[in-house]
């Protein structure tokens, strides 16, 4: 009688943990990649308080810290792992030849710029005073405003290189040439430890207008990278700059040495919507008061799959061109009248090649 009721007792417990047994085998199978490289292949049975039940083919159902799953892929289970469900850590693979390196470029060229007919009548006036035209009474004339860029980009697996040049023009008659400016940046970065970074930038301006005849700045420095994601990367690069200039002042050709930072960062959308920020600010040890702000903030939005519309913001302040002296035409009267600091929006067409 007794024997009877323990195999009664034995079968109705069987019978209850079938369904859950079923239940169990219909939930979906995954591969589960933890951070000391085992890899787990069953189905995860719960989930809670940062803990996970995985019933797996070999292990029966385990426990592992939430935390601990670096990678998560649904899907079948390979045939190879079905039969190797738990894999041991193994050693990180070698570093990659120079043959097998993927390098990427990135070319681009951007044109923009307006033309604007003269408002007011250039030419005679009045008949009867054959000297009053528009143009000797400095009435508003034609203005033409020209832009073009260039952007080369060179990325590795641990170094980047990037070229970026603009030359900028503006005539606005009466008045005469506003803008006749060309720039050249050169950045070159190697990563040596994580996100930690080394970097040179040569910078190259001249500047007929604001009388800057030729102005070389070369910073070197470490710098870091703090990416929120890859959609949102931000760099923050310290360091010390050698420079030589000739804007007529009395530094002229001298090379002075400085300090100062660079900081960028940028964010693209799922459309590849991107805003990109760069700010340089440096000053020279001879003379901290001689210090300059470079900054800038644009906006660039795809139009096809090599073609993007762009616009941007430039600001650059240069303490050291109050010391350029101009002097009052037909006067001896000297005027500190340059600005030291300039305002720019630019629009155009990227063109990828």
């Amino acid at each position: 009688m007794i024997a009877a009721r323990l195999c009664l007792s034995a079968a109705i417990t069987i019978l209850a943990a079938i369904p859950l047994a079923a239940a169990s085998d219909d939930l979906p199978i995954v591969t589960l990649r933890l951070s000391d490289g085992t890899v787990l292949v069953g189905r995860v049975v719960s989930e809670a308080e940062g803990k996970l039940r995985v019933r797996t083919a070999l292990l029966g159902e385990i426990e592992i810290d939430d935390e601990s799953v670096v990678d998560r892929t649904p899907g079948p289970v390979p045939h190879d792992a079905a039969a190797n469900p738990v894999t041991p850590p193994t050693e990180p693979p070698a570093a990659p030849t120079a043959k097998t390196v993927a390098v990427s470029w990135t070319r681009s060229v951007s044109i923009g710029g307006s033309f604007i007919s003269a408002p007011y009548e250039q030419g005679e006036i009045d008949e009867g005073n054959p000297g009053y035209t528009g143009k000797a009474l400095g009435l508003p004339g034609e203005q033409l405003h020209a832009q073009f860029n260039l952007n080369l980009l060179r990325s590795g697996p641990a170094d980047r290189w990037s070229l970026d040049s603009s030359f900028t023009f503006v005539d606005a008659q009466p008045t005469g040439r506003l803008t006749q400016a060309f720039k050249l940046d050169s950045t070159y970065s190697r990563l040596f430890h994580g996100r930690d970074f080394v970097f040179s930038n040569t910078a190259f301006r001249r500047d007929v207008v604001r009388n800057i005849d030729n102005s070389i700045v070369q910073s070197f420095g470490v710098g870091r990278e703090f990416a929120v994601a890859k959609s949102r990367v931000l760099n923050i690069m310290p360091g010390v700059l050698v420079q030589r200039e000739e804007k007529e002042t009395i530094y002229d050709a001298d090379v002075m040495f400085g300090f100062g930072f660079m900081e960028t960062f940028s964010i693209t959308n799922s459309r590849g919507v991107a805003l990109d920020q760069r700010l340089i600010a440096k000053t020279l040890v001879e003379d901290l008061s001689l210090y300059s702000i470079d900054a800038y903030v644009g906006v660039r939005a795809p139009l096809t799959k090599r073609m993007m519309l762009q616009a941007g913001l430039q600001f650059d302040h240069d303490e050291m061109l109050g010391l350029q002296q101009t002097k009052l035409p037909g006067t001896d009267i000297i005027l500190y009248a340059n600005k030291k600091s300039s305002l720019q929006l630019t629009t155009g067409i990227q063109i990828g090649f």
